[in-house]
């Protein structure tokens, strides 16, 4: 043993030890190797996994990342599966309406052999035969069906879009489109319209004034109704509304600012400025001519606009130093669902006799009479249109896209639709009477139109010895054709009550007859009732309106299988032009889901795109590299196994070994 200065026999005792105990050195030893083993049950996990971020506390900004992206690419899957079915729906679509287009050629095949002079009763009663076959095939192609669902039905995809009824086909679905979210705030339309596959409407029976001589004449008609305290300001000027804000009113008694942000209907804006009254002095209401507002004083009234709005500007009160009362501009209401029938024309009223719809084929009539009881002064509009659309008629009545009247469309192909009165004057002040000057000329004898050719139709020798030629192709309506004829200024052209195309020669001429006739080979004067020869005035026979009818696949072949039926050779020719029409509907119809379906690729194709670069940016932060993790473990491992042999000799010293 060591001695060192006077204490000779102490051992010598290192000032740097540090005496460790067995428990505090076993503690350490095992807590090392707990976290040691943790990391690498951390290691084993992401190897199984794949992944490096297992839980949030792994990595909480990449964690965050990696759910933003992933939600994102579950929503382009999405995306992705609606493509998909869109492209199918559109594919099918394609397909269904070539097969029409082809049932279509077979009947044109069919008519041109049956208008040939060989052609006999039995051999036309044949092809009707046939004709009702393609029509059934036709049928089956409009009630085509995806996934339980009916692709030609618009909204309605549950119940068969299309039925036999009366020897036709009604149409009973609707035109709403099937839209579709293809991408983040783009939304297509995955289907396509069946009035423009098929022809399902007619074109309307259109409200429209029909009052000869007026101003807009057989120009949409405006039914007027009268503003009341529950018209919606949305409603207002013509649909356009009122665009809310503040206005202040300056009376006899002072001033005061009125917010109408939150007025709905014009009882909220006159509630309003009433409640302002004790203040301004100034009182509202609706006027007497019940189509705005009046405001009243003690004296001078002015309303200005606040903050740059245009509040009182829509709702016609906008005045300077005004005299009272201060009578608001015609605020004109859109007609809607709610309007009353006895608001209309101003409050006025109008007879209420009633009118009658019938909608007729070669086999059956459809026809329903509505009197007062449908058309009373407590009857809203809007219950006016849905007795009209459930009484089986198979039309579709609805306000007009101006807001200012009542349409009514066919969808009945092969019927013809006409509206005419009941013992009154019903149809005609609403603008629904079928009149012959509102026929088109195609919709004049019994549908067969006037028989015109390309070019110049009809010629008129006038009694001066001048000619005028028309182009009856270049007029779209009996009226308008009136019209095209008044315009020469030798020649005063009326339709009269009567519905006759009446002509007189003003040229004072003397050297030959005001003579008619056709021309070009056409057979339009004759049509007409005008192919005459007299002196100074030609009256034509009255014209019948057929009625309207849809133009389309089923009018086609309905048309082309009754006049079959009945071995008219005129009818069976003039149905060539509804199948020109009907084929022209359909290459229209393919065209556009070509285009469709070449969006829907492009944006499929740009949404994978994005959808595989997330996918590289949540594999770059989420998964691991299997070569460095399994040199993790390995280095682990090591250090794991290192640690077990130290502690194996470390923790069997104890306190009796430094003795």
């Amino acid at each position: 043993m060591v001695s060192i200065g006077s204490n000779p026999g102490m051992s010598f005792v290192s000032s740097t030890f540090s005496r460790v105990s067995s428990v505090l050195s076993r503690n350490i030893f095992l807590g090392n190797m707990r976290s040691n083993q943790a990391e690498m049950l951390r290691i084993q996990e992401q190897l199984s996994t794949g992944r490096s971020i297992l839980r949030p506390s792994d990595d909480p900004v990449g964690a965050h990342r990696v759910l933003d992206f992933t939600l994102r690419i579950s929503r382009d899957d999405q995306y992705i599966r609606n493509l998909d079915a869109g492209t199918a729906r559109l594919t099918v679509s394609d397909g269904t309406t070539e097969n029409a287009n082809e049932i279509l050629n077979r009947a044109r095949e069919i008519l041109l052999q049956q208008v040939q002079s060989t052609a006999t009763t039995q051999t036309r009663e044949a092809a009707a035969n046939e004709i009702s076959t393609l029509l059934e095939e036709a049928v089956n192609l409009g009630n085509t069906k995806m996934q339980g669902r009916h692709i030609y039905g618009g909204s309605r995809t549950e119940s068969e879009p299309f039925v036999f009824v009366g020897g036709s086909v009604a149409f009973l679905g609707n035109t709403n489109e099937f839209n579709t979210d293809v991408a983040d705030g783009l939304r297509l339309s995955t289907n396509i319209d069946p009035d423009k596959a098929f022809g399902v409407f007619s074109e309307g029976i259109e409200g429209a004034n029909l009052v000869s001589g007026t101003p807009g004449y057989l120009q949409p008609i405006d039914l007027d109704p009268r503003v009341a305290v529950e018209t919606k300001l949305a409603d207002l000027n013509e649909g356009a509304g009122v665009r809310t804000g503040s206005l202040r009113i300056t009376g006899p008694s002072g001033n005061a600012f009125v917010d109408l942000a939150n007025a709905e209907n014009v009882e909220d804006v006159i509630d309003l400025i009433n409640d302002q009254t004790t203040t301004t002095g100034v009182t509202a209401a609706i006027n007497a001519a019940q189509n705005g507002l009046e405001l009243t004083a003690a004296g001078n009234i002015t309303v200005e606009e606040v903050g740059g709005g245009l509040a009182a500007a829509d709702l016609g009160i906008k005045v300077t130093n005004a005299g009272t009362p201060v009578t608001g501009t015609d605020l004109d209401p859109n007609i809607t669902s709610t309007t009353l029938m006895g608001d209309l024309f101003g409050g006025t009223g109008f007879d209420t006799t009633g009118l009658t719809v019938s909608n007729v084929t070669a086999t059956s009539s459809f026809s329903s009479t509505f009197d007062v009881g449908t058309f009373g002064s407590s009857v809203t509009v809007g219950e006016v249109l849905n007795q009209v659309n459930n009484a089986g008629l198979f039309v579709d009545a609805r306000i007009s896209e101006t807001g200012t009247g009542i349409d009514i469309f066919s969808r009945l192909s092969g019927g013809r639709l006409t509206i005419s009165e009941n013992g009154g004057t019903t149809a005609s002040e609403l603008g629904l009477l079928s009149t012959a000057a509102r026929a088109t000329l195609g919709n004049l004898n019994n549908g067969l139109g006037v028989g015109t050719v390309e070019g110049d139709d009809i010629r008129i020798t006038k009694m001066d010895g001048s000619d005028l030629f028309i182009d009856v192709d270049e007029s779209t309506t009996v009226q308008s054709l009136v019209d095209a004829i008044d315009a020469d200024p030798g020649l005063t052209a009326i339709l009269t009550p009567l519905d006759e195309i009446s002509i007189t020669d003003t040229t004072g001429g003397t050297a030959g007859n005001l003579t008619i006739d056709n021309f070009n080979g056409s057979f339009a004067a004759t049509n007409l009732g005008i192919a005459q020869s007299t002196t100074g005035q030609i009256d034509g026979i009255p014209l019948v309106f057929a009625g309207v009818q849809p133009v389309g696949v089923f009018t086609s072949l309905v048309q082309l299988r009754d006049s079959l039926l009945a071995d008219d050779a005129v009818a069976i020719n003039s149905s060539g032009s509804l199948i020109d029409q009907s084929q022209k509907n359909l290459l229209e119809t393919r065209a556009q889901a070509g285009s469709r379906l070449s969006s829907l690729e492009l944006t499929k194709n740009r949404i994978l795109t994005e959808k595989l670069e997330l996918e590289r940016i949540v594999s770059g932060t989420r998964d691991i590299d299997f070569a460095e993790a399994a040199t993790k473990f390995q280095v682990q491992q090591t250090v794991l196994e290192s640690s077990l042999a130290v502690a194996s000799r470390i923790l069997q010293t104890s306190i009796l070994s430094y003795l």
